[in-house]
């Protein structure tokens, strides 16, 4: 481990070797066998990362976000109604309202 005591030399040696520097340990089983390295969060840096994150930036923009306003309105009365009816299960009901909205943005 190194430490910079510095603000700006830090700055400077990260905008200067910063491809070197940014890099995930190697997550195997989870991100080679069983996501094909095709998850941004267990790619390592490189090319693969770096069309992962193209193809994601359409999707993630502010003028794209604002068009899911009524798909996570839908899935929120949802998760409100099953709360509502079954307050112990909030956590599974959490869990399917972030499903719920991943899956209608992805699919349609």
């Amino acid at each position: 481990m190194i430490i910079i005591g510095r603000h700006q030399e830090s700055v400077d040696i990260m905008e200067k070797e910063g491809d070197l520097l940014v890099d995930r340990a190697r997550a195997v089983a989870a991100g080679e066998i069983m996501s094909r390295e095709l998850r941004m969060i267990l790619s390592p840096a490189g090319e693969q990362l770096r069309r992962l994150r193209r193809a994601a930036r359409t999707y993630l923009q502010a003028k794209a976000a604002e068009s899911y306003a009524p798909i996570q309105m839908d899935a929120a009365r949802d998760v409100i109604t099953d709360i509502l009816d079954n307050p112990k299960g909030h956590q599974a009901a959490a869990n399917r309202y972030a499903a719920s909205v991943i899956l209608r943005v992805t699919y349609g």
